[in-house]
């Protein structure tokens, strides 16, 4: 067993505890900056820990579209959420994602550079607002928000759904401005990511969905 694979979670409730007597702007904004500090120096692993339990089940979800997913099937998906799962698809072995756990997807993209650092490189805040358990923070040189979660456990975490929801929709207008499908734009972008151009057999599932 490795002594420090707990090292993270340790860290998480450091943190949790060091923000029980600080405001809740306060804790939000040293949330941030603990997931900006650990994207920007490559702890995965960390990373994936300063993300909401939503964000979790949603790389499991889409983990489960990679995996099962027929082309009918994502046809129904947004853009955003068909570039995620034909991405896993592609750039990691069938047998390593059907072994992942949500966290463990979510700890290889941020490795991977998928969460990348330009997400967060030389972003700082300028304005925490918070709505009970959720808090929108606004960010220098952008007029995108980063949406916080207060967990049960009291920690406030990133919520990406709702960044990616705003993904999505920059996804749809540069496919438009480019005159190509949602497929064939999926197509060209995770092939430029993959080194190699993809055919239409990247739209077949690995696996057949659990009992067929």
């Amino acid at each position: 067993m490795n002594p420090f694979r707990p090292l993270p979670f340790l860290l998480l409730a450091v943190l949790a505890v060091a923000c029980a007597g600080k405001s809740d702007e306060e804790a939000v904004q040293e949330a941030f900056q603990a997931y900006k500090t650990a994207i920007l120096e490559d702890r995965g692993t960390e990373a994936a820990t300063f993300l909401s339990e939503g964000t979790v089940a949603y790389y499991g979800e889409m983990r489960d579209l990679a995996l099962h997913a027929t082309r009918e099937e994502l046809a129904e998906v947004s853009m955003v959420d068909l570039m995620q799962a034909i991405l896993m698809r592609v750039r990691i072995p069938t047998d390593d994602l059907q072994g992942m756990s949500g966290r463990q997807v979510l700890t290889h993209a941020v490795n991977e550079g998928w969460v990348g650092k330009n997400s967060v490189s030389g972003l700082e805040v300028e304005g925490v607002t918070v709505n009970g358990d959720d808090a929108a923070l606004t960010l220098t040189g952008t007029t995108e928000e980063m949406h916080f979660h207060r967990e049960s456990d009291g920690a406030w975490r990133l919520d990406l759904r709702r960044t990616l929801v705003n993904a999505d929709v920059q996804l749809e207008m540069t496919a438009r401005q480019n005159n190509m499908t949602r497929e064939e734009f999926v197509l060209t972008v995770v092939g430029s990511m993959a080194g190699a151009p993809l055919d239409d057999s990247v739209w077949e599932p690995p696996l057949p969905h659990a009992g067929t």
